[in-house]
Order: structure tokens, then C-alpha cells, then sequence
């Protein structure tokens, strides 16, 4: 369950880009939207420059920008607050998240510094380095939803069998119920070169026979995780895909799909248990190629569904109805 969302502004268009996400996502559930301007001053420290007149018109027209974005999501039905921090930005946005005790953090990947050589800005990778809840980067790049449909019309999920790979599908089959168009299901497996049985035929025919068998059990398993969906207003595709790079698998798929956002969970079944990401959630979060939601172990979800299975079958999932995945239930593609 999300609750409050925050969104760290510029004042720049690029730094817009992630207004849509947040405001889909508040209206699936009922979250509010914190929306944050960070004043950076060329003042030192020690001269006095919070009370400066640069410090009082930055504050000013920081919080001017906030209210007249605020006035155009709450004409939306969007609860929203704002707020104004003082100092380097990413510290800021962290500590504003903690202090607000954010679920989510929505956010750009590059704002007013416009594109760089890297796939991220620094403020963009210190947040996403720093922080230990939920994350949806959206690319700077990213073309804005045009009025005939939302950011969650097309949502990619990566499935293993794992409880917390489930878990991403529970959140976005809601957001799947509440803006329609399409819920795609998916699961990467090795091809047979990834499997480096070098040698003769028979070891090459081995490799051939293990990916096929993979292929076979991934078609399987999404075919009943779709069949156990049935009959809760929700529209599924699957598919298996194959590659020995997840990440790059999914950027591939995802741009297959124009306006895709990737939805997963943010820890694998081999990630060290002192580790925040799982090397695939890190890929796609660092290289922001496509908007990408990676959602945090406990964080949004709450304990009150039932524990044995992810789906129910006779009754409509709500956001209220989620559990906390059990420790063992992380996402193997995600390690």
C-alpha cells in the first residue's frame, strides 16, 4: 500500500516528466503527493546565508513554482503538500523522504542539467544509492503520455515463481484495475549458449535440451499465474523471454512496447542479505533506458492478506488485502 509519494522538482520540464507516475499511482491508492523544491545556495556556510535575501527569494519563488503545480494535481482529486528544503540536493531529498516517511520516491533521471554521458544525474544516482524505499525512475527523455492515455496503460512484470516477484504483479495488476490497457507477464530464461556447455554434440545438444525444458516450465507457470487472475478485471499477456542479460531482456521487451513501465521487486534469491538491489533492479534503475518501478522488500505492502498464496480466486484484490512476502520469497532473476 502507498501512502505518501514524493517528488523532487527543479522547476525544469525534464524534472516534470515524473508528475504523471505519481499522480497514477496516488489515484490507485489513495496516496498523497508531497511535492519538493531543494534551494541550492553559492553561499558559504558560515557567512550567514540562511538569512540572506538569496536564501528568502529562492524560498519565495521555490515555493511559488510548488503551489502552482500543486493547484493542477489537486484539480485532479490529488492530495498534495508541499515543501521546500535548503542545501545539496539529494541529501535533501533523502532526508525530506525519511522525515515525511515517504513510500515512494518518484523521480527523473537527469532535471534543469539536461542530459549527461551517464545514464544518470548525480543527484538521480545518490538517491537511488542512498535510499531504502520504493523507487520509480522515469528517463529525462521520456515523451509525456498524451491525453488518450496514462503511464500504466502498458505495464511489463517480471515473474520467477518467487514470492516477491508475485508480490510486483499484486501492485500492478491494482494500477492494471484502476487505468486499463495492457498487463504483460513475463519470464526471462538462458538460452543455450548461456548455458556454456562447450565440447562436442552432445554437450551442445544438453545445452539445447536444458533451455528447452526451461522455456517449457516458464510457459507453464505463467499460463496457471494467468489463469489464477482470471475473473479479477484484469486483461494478461505472457510471455517467455530468452537472454542471458535480464536487464537488457526486459529493456528490450519493454521498448517493444512503446510508453512501457517495468514494475519488480527490488531483491533477488542469491542477494546478499546486507544488499539493498539485486544486480537486475540496479541495472535498470542506472541505466533508466525505460521507466522502471522497483518496489522494496515490506515496504508497500501490509500484513493482512492471506499467507499461503499469492492470488485469490473468488474476490477482487485490494490494496488493503496485501502481506509482507516472506523472507525466502525474493525474485531469482533479480539476483
Amino acid at each position: 500500500m502507498v501512502e505518501r509519494i514524493l517528488v523532487p522538482l527543479d522547476g525544469s520540464e525534464r524534472s516534470e516528466r515524473a508528475i504523471p507516475y505519481a499522480v497514477g499511482i496516488a489515484l490507485g491508492f489513495g496516496a498523497q503527493v508531497i511535492l519538493l523544491r531543494v534551494v541550492e545556495s553559492t553561499a558559504k556556510q558560515g557567512s550567514g546565508w540562511l538569512g540572506t535575501q538569496e536564501w528568502r527569494l529562492g524560498r519565495l519563488e521555490a515555493f511559488a513554482y510548488l503551489d502552482r503545480v500543486k493547484r493542477r494535481l489537486t484539480a485532479q482529486g490529488i492530495c498534495v503538500d508541499v515543501d521546500v528544503g535548503l542545501g545539496p540536493p539529494a541529501e535533501e531529498i533523502l532526508e525530506m523522504a525519511r522525515d515525511r516517511r515517504a513510500d515512494l520516491i518518484v523521480l527523473t533521471s537527469h532535471g534543469r542539467g539536461g542530459p549527461s554521458p551517464f545514464p544518470l544525474a548525480s543527484t538521480a544516482h545518490k538517491v537511488v544509492s542512498g535510499t531504502d524505499i520504493s523507487v520509480l525512475m522515469v528517463p529525462s527523455g521520456e515523451d509525456r503520455p498524451d491525453s488518450t492515455r496514462t503511464p500504466f496503460d502498458r505495464i511489463l512484470v517480471p515473474l520467477d515463481g518467487s514470492g516477491a516477484s508475485e508480490w510486483a504483479l499484486r501492485f500492478a495488476a491494482h494500477l492494471h484495475r484502476i487505468h486499463g490497457g495492457e498487463l504483460r507477464i513475463v519470464q526471462v530464461v538462458p538460452d543455450p549458449e548461456s548455458y556454456c556447455l562447450c565440447g562436442d554434440l552432445r554437450a551442445q545438444q544438453l545445452s539445447q535440451q536444458l533451455a528447452r525444458s526451461s522455456r517449457e516450465h516458464a510457459k507453464r507457470y505463467l499460463s496457471e499465474t494467468s489463469a489464477q487472475l482470471d475473473g479479477q478485471d484484469l486483461t494478461i499477456e505472457s510471455e517467455v523471454l530468452t537472454g542471458a542479460n535480464v536487464a537488457r531482456r526486459l529493456e528490450d521487451a519493454a521498448r517493444q512496447a512503446p510508453g512501457a513501465i517495468i514494475v519488480l521487486s527490488s531483491r533477488g534469491a542469491s542477494t546478499p542479505s546486507g544488499s539493498r538491489l539485486g544486480t537486475v533492479p540496479a541495472a535498470l534503475l542506472s541505466r533508466a533506458q525505460t521507466p522502471v518501478l522497483v518496489l522494496r522488500d515490506g515496504v508497500m505492502f501490509r500484513a493482512r492478506a492471506r499467507p499461503h498464496h499469492v492470488f485469490g480466486t473468488k474476490s477482487r484484490w485490494r490494496s488493503s488485502d496485501a502481506t509482507v512476502p516472506p523472507a525466502n520469497g525474493t525474485s531469482g532473476i533479480h539476483a
